[in-house]
């Protein structure tokens, strides 16, 4: 499948931006590799992707941008997926998320309470308190 048709057909919409970035992505791994973009995006598992019938238009784009990435950026790909395997171990309480702030930039995190009244977040703090002193959150910690 050459990457125009990828573009332009399959029912798959592109922003502008994301099209630059796979026709680039694309381009410098068949420079890269001395081969055609098709082979790139058959490497990068494209027809399989578009195959998947449990997908919608938007999963498929989403799941291509990131499988070109991956191919085109290993080493970030492999520290973005260090930091969502690490902040997923967390496993933190109901209501209380923790999200990178910039992954590949530095180690700061946010931290998002979900709650609907003052007794549900005056819980929510309590359970913070407890997931932070936890030895996984500390170890968490000392990871970054």
């Amino acid at each position: 499948m050459e990457i125009e048709e990828l573009l332009t057909g399959q029912g798959i919409k592109f922003t502008v931006t994301q099209r630059a970035e796979l026709l680039e992505w694309t381009a410098d791994l068949a420079a890269k590799n001395d081969t055609t973009a098709a082979r790139v995006l058959e490497e990068a598992g494209v027809e399989e992707i578009l195959s998947e019938r449990r997908l919608n238009g938007p999963q498929k784009r989403k799941k291509i941008m990131d499988a070109v990435y991956k191919l085109r950026f290993p080493s970030l790909s492999a520290r973005l997926e260090e930091v969502r395997k690490a902040v997923n171990s967390l496993k933190a309480p109901e209501g209380i998320r923790v999200t990178p702030v910039s992954p590949l930039e530095d180690n700061e995190f946010r931290l998002e309470i979900a709650f609907s009244s003052r007794e549900e977040l005056s819980r929510r703090i309590r359970e913070l308190k407890t997931f932070t002193s936890s030895p996984v959150f500390i170890k968490f910690l000392s990871y970054f």
